[in-house]
């Protein structure tokens, strides 16, 4: 029973580390997006501690990207809703089209 619980809590660690990870990998591969330089996570709610939008891994080699994008080059151009998951190797290849995330050419 001893050797028990340091398993489990070892297991639990190494689980929590590779979760990290695959959140890291998304959130990496967002920034070095060209939509990144135009689409944002939203308005962030101090109350809540959060903002409207995220980049979060769903699996090994999924990411959810829930974004608003910049809708023409006019200063206060309105803001589009983008909220699609996309296999993580092609997050560093989305662009920002006229307020639309798409892969880029």
């Amino acid at each position: 029973m001893s050797q028990i619980l340091p398993r489990f809590l070892l297991l639990t660690a190494m689980l929590g580390l590779q979760q990290t990870a695959f959140a890291d990998a998304c959130s990496d591969a967002w920034e070095t997006s060209t939509a990144f330089n135009s689409c944002f996570l939203g308005v962030y709610h101090f109350k809540e501690d959060k903002a409207d939008g995220e980049v979060k891994n769903i699996s090994s080699d999924l990411c959810k990207v829930n974004v608003w994008c910049e809708t023409g080059q006019a200063q206060n151009a309105p803001r589009k809703s983008n909220s699609k998951n996309w296999k993580l190797n092609e997050v560093p290849k989305l662009g920002n089209y006229n307020g639309d995330v798409k892969l880029s050419p």
